[in-house]
């Protein structure tokens, strides 16, 4: 008997330890497949901590760690018990291939998203698709530290800019400070205060969203209470970046110009943004006098005993995992070193400062150069400012922007005129999508050529607005058709260079909309072919 029992106790421990060696492998083997993704996706996961650096994304240092600690705890809490999952294989392989093809069509703002959505499907693969649920909340919070895409970022930002703007001179206008709003530009008389993008309040929005989703994942209440916690991070930033544009048109009039610079304007924006965490707080001791009641619970960021938490499971998932990572990382060693061969710049032949500046019987000249600020928000050094006109009449100007390589998930069109011009002071009175004829529509490869025309006003001043995009052999006024054709460029011809093309001519007194609308396609029909080849070359 005695050796009956020596012997069950043997094999108990054996296995026991067996047990203990396939967790230790299993937790071992998760951490590697975390390096190797963060291998594949090494250009993005720098695109993320860089852009740590820009104020509005400063808070992305902190997220990591404390989603890694949300987690931790709430996988002892629920006591999941980890079950490999081929969801997380088929997540892991959707977005590593999405990776792949974004990287070769020369699209790289979604790479990032892309990332998380992996770490994503890492848990997935090693916990099961049961525990997505109870680590929804950990999970989603990732996504606070990457870097928004460029066409929603620039977007976001413009319309904040004008919300801002006018809730600044609202704001103005109830302490009696004289101002005027052209714009973007709140005039205080002496000193001119442009709302930069910088100032849209974008930097309070991103890390107010962040906060409030923190505070909301641990407020125990009704998912309604939590929800408006969240999303009333919105109007708090927007109503917050208002005040301290008007705290600064104040100070600025009251002891000049030195109030919104340095030191005192960092230091405003440092107290406005703890002005946003403690109306959070009372947003929360508001919502207690609502319906049933919650409490914030902090023990959300204790540090959980590492026997509190179960091992990573394996399985016939994370084998064929395996063998996909390691096919995948050695693609992603190799495509860096094949990628410049194939998706390729593609410079003008000449600079736009050698365009010729007369076409057929229009004369022209150079406008006023951009500041490097300018264009490197606009993401070109290449562009066109100019004005042409006929003898005693009134002339065209032509905007062009060239990109001589795409990212078709920006396309660099979020500065389009609908953006830029109400941050001017104008108005955008009609819009509507209009054919125009040329002479050489063959070279455009449109039949016919369409544009969006645009009548704005500012004050007594009106002017008519043509723009449209325009790509070697395609033209659109659709920016999601331009878009998609740029992808299709990347994967057919190896380029993506293309530009955003803009006429205005003012409507002169005693002039119709019809008249300025005659004198712009009368110069569109003698220009494009000239401006077309100048751009792209000829047709053949």
């Amino acid at each position: 008997m005695a050796g009956k029992s020596g012997r069950k106790i043997g094999k108990n421990m054996e296995h026991i330890r067996t047990r203990a060696f396939t967790l230790k492998s299993s937790t071992f083997l998760f951490l590697i497949f975390v390096f190797a993704v963060t291998f594949i996706f090494r250009d993005a996961s720098k695109a993320i901590i860089q852009s740590w650096s820009q104020e509005e994304y400063s808070h992305g240092y902190l997220i990591p760690p404390l989603a890694l600690l949300l987690l931790l705890n709430k996988i002892a809490d629920a006591k999941i018990e980890p079950q490999t999952s081929w969801l997380g294989f088929f997540i892991i392989f959707a977005s590593v291939a999405a990776a792949f093809f974004f990287q070769f069509t020369g699209i790289t703002h979604l790479l990032p998203i892309l990332y998380v959505i992996s770490i994503i499907g890492l848990v997935t693969l090693f916990l099961g698709k049961k525990a997505i649920g109870p680590l929804a909340g950990p999970l989603i919070l990732l996504f606070f530290a990457v870097p928004l895409p460029k066409f929603f970022y620039y977007g976001l930002s413009s319309h904040m800019q004008m919300v801002s703007t006018s809730l600044g001179v609202f704001f103005l206008n109830l302490l009696d400070v004289p101002v005027l709003q052209d714009g973007n530009i709140i005039d205080l008389g002496g000193y001119k205060l442009n709302v930069v993008e910088a100032c849209s309040g974008v930097r309070y929005l991103f890390p107010l969203l962040s906060l409030s989703f923190l505070l909301a994942y641990m407020y125990r209440a009704p998912f309604w209470k939590r929800a408006v916690l969240f999303v009333s991070a919105i109007p708090f930033a927007i109503l917050l970046n208002g005040a301290r544009i008007a705290l600064v048109g104040v100070t600025v009039d009251r002891w000049g110009q030195k109030m919104a610079e340095g030191f005192i304007h960092d230091f405003e924006g440092f107290v406005i943004f703890l002005i946003g965490f403690l109306l959070l707080l009372l947003e929360i001791r508001v919502l207690q006098t609502v319906g049933a009641k919650g409490a914030l619970q902090f023990d959300a960021l204790r540090i959980s005993s590492p026997k509190s938490l179960p091992h990573p499971a394996t399985g016939g998932p994370s084998t064929t995992c395996a063998f996909f990572l390691m096919i995948a990382v050695a693609i992603s060693a190799v495509l860096p070193t094949f990628l410049p061969r194939y998706l390729t710049p593609v410079y003008l032949s000449q600079p736009f400062s050698a365009f010729p500046l007369r076409i057929g019987g229009w004369a022209g000249q150079f406008g006023k150069s951009l500041d490097k600020k300018s264009l490197d928000l606009l993401g070109t050094n290449d562009y066109l400012l100019a004005d042409f006109a006929k003898p005693a009449a009134t002339p065209v100007d032509i905007y062009v922007l060239y990109f001589p390589q795409e990212d078709s998930t920006s396309n660099e069109a979020v500065h389009t005129p609908t953006v830029c011009i109400p941050g001017g002071g104008w108005t955008v009175e009609t819009q509507a999508i209009k054919t125009i004829p040329v002479n050489d529509p063959s070279a455009l490869q449109a039949q016919p050529l369409t544009v969006n025309e645009l009548l704005i006003s500012k004050d007594s001043a009106r002017e008519v607005v043509y723009y449209w995009y325009a790509q070697s052999n395609y033209s659109s006024a659709n920016v999601a058709s331009a878009r998609l054709h740029t992808l299709m460029n990347s994967l057919t011809q190896g380029h993506t260079n293309g530009a955003l093309l803009r006429f205005i001519t003012s409507i002169e007194r005693g002039e119709t909309e019809k008249d300025a609308e005659t004198r712009l396609n009368a110069f569109a029909s003698e220009s494009l072919p000239t401006l077309h080849t100048y751009m792209f070359g000829s047709k053949n």
